[in-house]
C-alpha cells in the first residue's frame, strides 16, 4: 500500500512553491495554458521527501502514514527533476529536499509581497559549466603546467580586482589564462588586448609579474584557424607583458581525453 497524497495537498504544496520546480537550479514553470483556452497544463508533482512505501526512495519507516501523506512530506518539482531525486539517493537526501522546500517557499513568499518586476537571477539562468571546448582545454593546461589550474579567479590587484578565467602561479608569477572557442568569428582580440594593459599597469599584491596565456580551441577548418594564429603571435610580439598563445584542435582533444 502507498500513502500516496491528496489532491488538496498536491495542489497546496505545488501553490506554496509559486507552481515552480523547488529544485533551486531548476525552478522551471510547471503550469500554464494549453491550446483550448478552457484548459491547463502541469509539468509538475508532488513528489514523496520520504517514500510513500517500504523499498521506496529515502523510506523512513519511524513515520505514520498520516505522515507520509501529509504536506510536510511534500515537495513540488518538475517532472524531471522528480525522477532525478529519485535515481540518485545519495546525492538527493531527505534535508537537501527539506532545504529546496523551505527556499522555494521562501522564493514565493518574496516574490508574493515583493511589489515588483524584479526577481533574483535563479541557478538555471546563469552558466553553471564549462563548455566541452573550455573543458579539454583546461585538461590540457593542466597537463602542460603540471598542476591543476584554478577556474573564475578574481585577483586583487590596484585598488580592486582582475578577474580571469583561471590561473596559475610560477614562482612569483602570476600567469593568467583566458579559453577562448573559435566557432568560425575568431576571438575577441580587444578583450585580450585591455587584458594585457591591465596586466602590465595594475600592481598585483602578492606578485611580481603577469604572463598572459591564451588557449584558444577551434572547431572550424583549419585553415580558417591561421588568420586567428597570426594575429595572436603578431599581439605576443608587440606587447610589453609575457604572451603565450595556445591553439587547440577540439576534435583532437576530445579524442585525446575521452569527452
Amino acid at each position: 500500500m502507498r500513502d500516496d497524497f491528496s489532491d488538496e495537498v498536491k495542489r497546496t504544496v505545488a501553490a506554496r512553491a509559486g507552481y515552480r520546480c523547488s529544485n533551486p537550479r531548476c525552478r522551471k514553470l510547471t503550469s500554464g495554458p494549453k491550446v483550448d483556452p478552457t484548459r491547463a497544463l502541469s509539468i509538475g508533482v508532488a513528489a514523496h521527501i520520504t517514500a510513500a512505501s517500504p523499498n521506496g526512495p529515502r523510506f523512513d519507516e519511524s513515520l505514520s502514514a498520516e505522515q507520509r501523506s501529509s504536506i510536510e512530506n511534500a515537495i513540488w518539482l518538475c517532472q524531471n527533476c522528480g525522477t532525478l531525486v529519485d535515481r540518485d539517493l545519495d546525492r538527493f537526501r531527505v534535508i537537501t529536499l527539506r532545504e529546496w522546500k523551505q527556499q522555494a517557499e521562501n522564493v514565493a513568499a518574496t516574490e508574493l509581497t515583493a511589489g515588483t518586476a524584479y526577481r533574483p537571477i535563479t541557478a538555471s539562468e546563469v552558466r553553471q559549466e564549462l563548455t566541452v571546448g573550455e573543458l579539454v582545454a583546461v585538461r590540457a593546461l593542466n597537463e602542460e603546467f603540471g598542476c591543476d589550474i584554478a577556474m573564475n579567479v578574481s585577483v586583487p590587484a590596484g585598488d580592486g580586482w582582475l578577474n580571469l578565467d583561471a590561473a596559475v602561479v610560477r614562482g612569483e608569477e602570476l600567469v593568467a589564462i583566458e579559453i577562448y572557442e573559435n566557432k568560425g568569428n575568431e576571438v575577441p582580440y580587444f578583450q585580450i588586448e585591455y587584458l594585457i594593459e591591465l596586466g602590465s599597469t595594475l600592481k598585483f599584491h602578492r606578485f611580481h609579474k603577469f604572463v598572459l596565456y591564451v588557449a584558444v580551441v577551434s572547431d572550424v577548418p583549419p585553415e580558417l584557424d591561421e588568420p586567428v594564429r597570426a594575429k595572436l603571435e603578431h599581439l605576443a610580439r608587440t606587447v610589453s607583458c609575457e604572451v603565450h598563445i595556445r591553439m587547440y584542435r577540439l576534435n583532437t582533444l576530445r579524442a585525446k581525453y575521452g569527452v
